[in-house]
């Protein structure tokens, strides 16, 4: 017994002692490393430990929840525009104003009548019956209207006079009136003169 212990020393003992934990130590990550199936759970892991760059396809693919339920309706838009027809659909309106102001020029070589065109927003399929009903005319049956309410019986274009200073003339031209009328007037070489009303045509 003192032998033995006559050759145990310092260094000895800390060698010892190292090589204890360094077996020990290499056999503890041996066996904490080896886990038993389905061992490890959410409690298991840290915070961040597991990204979605980590999991394979598979795994990603049973981490899908159920569907959930579907969301309340949004409000509904504003309507769209309308574009106008190619040409005034039947039973259907249009109508506008008519002015012009002038002084017709003295001639001495030629005469003429001066007129000008008034253009529908939406073409006609048809040539419109000309009615023209002079300021302060009763309505008629085709023209039931007024200048300041202008109305028209299907197939018929009523002009309402406001003021006509001379004699109105009205036609469908150009195109058979399809796409307006052009309206004339009677003035004296060197008169002034001033026309203008509202107008109406329906189409049948």
């Amino acid at each position: 017994m003192q032998r033995l212990r006559g050759h145990l020393t310092y260094a000895n003992v800390v060698s010892t002692i190292c090589l204890f934990l360094i077996l020990g130590g290499g056999a503890a990550v041996a066996v904490t490393t080896v886990l038993p199936k389905n061992s490890v759970g959410a409690k298991q892991l840290k915070k961040g430990a597991v990204t979605p760059i980590k999991l394979s396809p598979a795994s990603k693919a049973t981490l899908a929840g159920p569907r959930g339920p579907e969301g309340l309706r949004g409000p509904a838009g504003p309507p769209g525009e309308t574009g106008l027809p190619s040409t005034l659909p039947s039973g259907k309106t249009e109508k506008g104003p008519y002015g012009f102001a002038s002084t017709r020029l003295e001639a001495e070589d030629f005469v003429f009548a001066p007129g000008f065109q008034v253009s529908y927003p939406i073409p006609l399929s048809f040539s419109p019956v000309i009615n023209f009903v002079e300021s302060e005319s009763p309505p008629t049956a085709q023209c039931p209207g007024s200048v300041d309410d202008p109305q028209a019986a299907a197939g018929n274009l009523c002009v309402y006079g406001e003021r006509e200073d001379e004699e109105v003339a009205i036609e469908n031209s150009p195109a058979g009136g399809k796409f307006g009328f052009l309206v004339f007037s009677g003035a004296e070489e060197g008169e002034n003169w001033e026309v203008f009303g509202t107008w109406a045509v329906t189409a049948p």
